[in-house]
């Protein structure tokens, strides 16, 4: 495999197995896009009463795609905007949203996006991150 993609599941799987399995059968590169667990999510997640098995953040990750041999060349943080309004911090989109309104918000999203990413600030502000690996020679 030239690519693996890890979306979403590593709170779900031995992640050092995981990721060795990973490191072992592809040619190149591993992305992982996983939710940041800001606060506000985890506020979220306390009142809905939901519980991950094993939550892990971006740091535990990036260490455990390290361990595992690869070399990680980006984190991307993602979603200041668009993910809460997605249904994605309570299980139901926002669904009185017009394709024109959702456009907007989407324009909107990304401009946030670049902006706290710009500051420094993603980590602490978006909700999700994608993380670029690359496999070491």
């Amino acid at each position: 495999m030239d690519t693996i993609v890890f979306r979403e599941v590593l709170n779900h799987l031995d992640m050092d197995a995981a990721l060795a399995k990973a490191y072992a059968i592809t040619a190149s590169r591993c992305l992982v896009f996983q939710g940041t667990e800001i606060l506000p999510l985890r506020l979220m997640k306390r009142i809905y009463g939901h519980r991950e098995y094993e939550q892990k953040n971006v740091e535990q990750i990036v260490s455990g795609l390290r361990r595992a041999g690869f070399l990680v060349k980006n984190v991307i943080y993602t979603d200041p905007l668009a993910f809460p309004l997605s249904g994605g911090w309570h299980g139901q989109s926002w669904s009185f949203f017009t394709r024109v309104i959702e456009t907007h918000l989407l324009r909107i999203d990304s401009l946030l996006n670049k902006t706290v990413n710009g500051l420094r600030l993603g980590k602490y502000l978006c909700f999700r991150a994608l993380i670029v690996a690359d496999k070491g020679d």
